[in-house]
């Protein structure tokens, strides 16, 4: 009969004594459990290391890494010896019994020192290896350690400092000031549009500096005028940034155009000259790029229904979330969907995008697929582009997941403010049985301020194996989304209703949740 027999390393190891004794961090002893087997002439060990992948010698010659289980060992005494790069070695001397398995379980204590840093000035960060000191001193890995003092407006200095196993090693910094540097301007957005909500409609400027003083921005027209002055506060830290609304001082948007940026720094060090330190840049103001809050919707961007024509500027970045109950024509569940994505646009043409989609009371059913969109005719009146898409898995009776395959064309009067467009598409339902249908969608927008809203329809045909049929179902949708400001965070509500040849079918209400970027 086995049972399970708990016993302290007193009772049947002794540690080696190779090791100095630990003023910060004792060894902890081992745990040991002995069970009986029924295997004459020999006993069984089981190896466990906490962090693992020690090398394990047994009488010196090496058997394994942990986790390791040693069958067949010869009962009486023997040496165990645990290695691992950064630890401390363990040693057990374990008389074994035969028709026993010992399972062994050692916690290994990293080999560490002392490190204690005085640095001048006593606000400086210290960095040890990348990780920052908290204290005067600390325990860290014993070793040859790099450490770096920084603070800004001081130049940056680093030693290698040899930490001893158990031991103590000091360093000390007298950081010198450092030359006051000023860097050229950087646009995160050159081209923006002071139209769009939050974030999305500012021109952020950075520069960097390495020591104190001062800056100002003064921002021109193209005629020369002065359209905005921001002063900076005084540096503290190496990047500083700007913000531009491109707006006048009564909040209204500025004309389209160039705009030109001057930016005189003022150092702290009187000696130095300050028209040295005038950096130059130009933004342009642009209203035609506008950011609407929209869908994510089958992999391709638009309307719940209806993947419009447009594309995001350049540079921008969505995520999605949504949840799609669905309810039968009695207001009963029937379903529920959770939906999540990301979208990027590259260039002015582009876009791609991930999304996947599943059920979470089925582990089996969803899908994650990639779409993509590419503008081909762009107008101020008229718009067309190409979509598709491709995903593996199954959509589960959710129509707002990627299906397996879809390949369309999207045309659209108008622009984002308002619009109407009808999308042709071809669309394999799935990969078991991949015949594909014939889609058409048609949907109407508009946009006013942060609030932009759309209706939007799809029909299907049956599958396309002879004949053409329409497979009887129209999908209908309503949706209202807008950004909710300070954040570019843009809230959604949908509301579709399904139609087949008894009439209603089903209801498909959705929340969506949407960050730009």
């Amino acid at each position: 009969m086995s049972h399970p027999l708990h016993r302290t390393l007193a009772a049947c190891a002794v540690l080696a004594a190779s090791l100095p004794c630990r003023a910060y961090t004792p060894d902890p002893p081992p745990i040991i459990e002995v069970t009986d087997t029924q295997t004459d002439g020999s006993a069984s060990l089981i190896l466990e290391t906490s962090p693992s992948g020690a090398d394990i010698y047994m009488d010196r010659v090496f058997i394994g890494r942990t986790p390791h289980e040693q069958n067949g060992v010869v009962p009486g005494l023997h040496l165990l010896r645990f290695e691992r790069s950064g630890y401390r070695s363990r040693e057990l001397a374990l008389d074994l019994a035969e028709k026993r398995t010992y399972t062994i379980k050692v916690t290994l204590v990293p080999r560490t020192g002392r490190l204690s840093v005085s640095v001048t000035p006593s606000d400086a960060r210290i960095l040890v290896d990348g990780a920052e000191l908290t204290g005067a001193s600390a325990e860290v890995p014993a070793g040859v350690r790099t450490v770096r003092a920084l603070r800004f407006g001081y130049v940056e200095a680093e030693q290698s400092v040899f930490v001893p196993e158990d031991g103590i090693a000091s360093a000390a910094f007298a950081l010198e000031p450092a030359p006051f540097t000023l860097s050229e301007l950087r646009l995160r957005r050159p081209v923006f549009n002071p139209g769009n909500p939050g974030a999305l409609g500012s021109a952020e400027i950075r520069f960097t500096v390495s020591s104190f003083g001062r800056a100002e921005l003064e921002i021109r027209n193209t005629e020369g005028s002065r359209v905005a002055r921001i002063r900076v506060p005084p540096f503290t830290e190496n990047l500083q940034t700007i913000t531009w609304d491109g707006r006048d001082p009564a909040g209204r948007p500025l004309p389209d155009g160039e705009y030109s940026l001057e930016l005189r720094a003022l150092p702290e060090d009187p000696a130095l000259n300050p028209a040295d330190f005038v950096r130059n840049g130009v933004v342009r103001i642009d209203s035609s790029l506008l950011v609407a809050p929209r869908s994510l919707y089958g992999g391709v961007s638009g309307l719940t229904l209806f993947p419009d024509p447009f594309v995001d500027p350049g540079r921008f970045l969505r995520f999605y979330g949504a949840l799609r109950p669905v309810l039968d024509p009695e207001g009963g569940p029937d379903g529920f969907f959770v939906s999540l994505g990301a979208l990027a646009a590259f260039g002015p043409t582009g876009e791609v995008s991930l999304q996947g989609a599943f059920d979470p009371r089925d582990g089996e059913a969803g899908s994650l697929g990639v779409g993509l969109k590419l503008a081909l005719i762009r107008s101020v009146r008229f718009h067309a582009a190409a979509f598709a898409g491709a995903a593996p898995g199954s959509p589960a009776g959710d129509p707002a997941a990627p299906p397996p395959a879809r390949l369309g064309l999207s045309a659209a009067l108008g622009g984002l403010r308002a619009y109407a467009g009808l999308a042709l598409e071809l669309e394999i339902p799935s990969w078991e049985d991949p015949v594909p249908v014939f889609a058409t969608r048609a949907g109407a927008g508009f946009m006013a301020g942060r609030v932009a809203a759309g209706l939007s329809a799809a029909i299907r045909s049956e599958a396309l194996k002879g004949g053409f049929a329409l497979d009887g179902t129209i999908r209908t949708a309503l949706e209202a989304r807008a950004f909710l400001p300070p954040l570019p965070l843009a809230l959604g509500l949908s509301l579709g209703i399904d139609f087949d040849a008894g009439g209603l079918s089903a209801f498909r209400p959705g929340l969506e949740l949407s960050l730009t970027f």
